[in-house]
């Protein structure tokens, strides 16, 4: 049982690769959605009515940690950034935004939800709410 538990946390942090599955091979950007998404209800968000967001580039979360830097660096020290900063560095990964939908005539988001998954693997690797 402990081989096997090995086993699969090897795999997951990528230090075996399983014939078939390329260390280059990404997961596309709607299955990384889906996966946020299945992770959102199962929080018990209503993602039907949130409007969702992920691009290669991840640029929508580092604009976000961006405003964070110019208008109030003290919240990147503050839990919980660092140790998300931590986990995402070196990674792979895309930063999906869920976000309640605003008002038709509004263009501001009201409460959002990050959701960071592994672009490999699909796994969840933390969550900001």
């Amino acid at each position: 049982m402990d081989f096997l538990r090995a086993l699969f946390l090897a795999i997951l942090a990528g230090h075996i690769v399983i014939a078939g599955c390329s260390d280059t091979k990404r997961i596309s950007r709607l299955e990384a959605i889906e996966i946020a998404q299945r992770e959102a209800r199962l929080l018990g968000y209503k993602v039907e009515d949130m409007a969702k967001e992920a691009d290669d580039d991840n640029s929508a979360w580092k604009s976000r940690l961006q405003f964070f830097e110019a208008n109030d660096p003290d919240v990147l020290k503050k839990s919980p950034f660092p140790e998300l900063l931590e986990k995402l560095r070196g990674q792979a990964y895309w930063a999906v935004r869920l976000s309640v939908r605003p008002p038709p005539d509004s263009d501001v988001f009201d409460g959002e939800l990050w959701i960071c998954v592994h672009a490999r693997s699909g796994v969840i690797i933390e969550i900001l709410r």
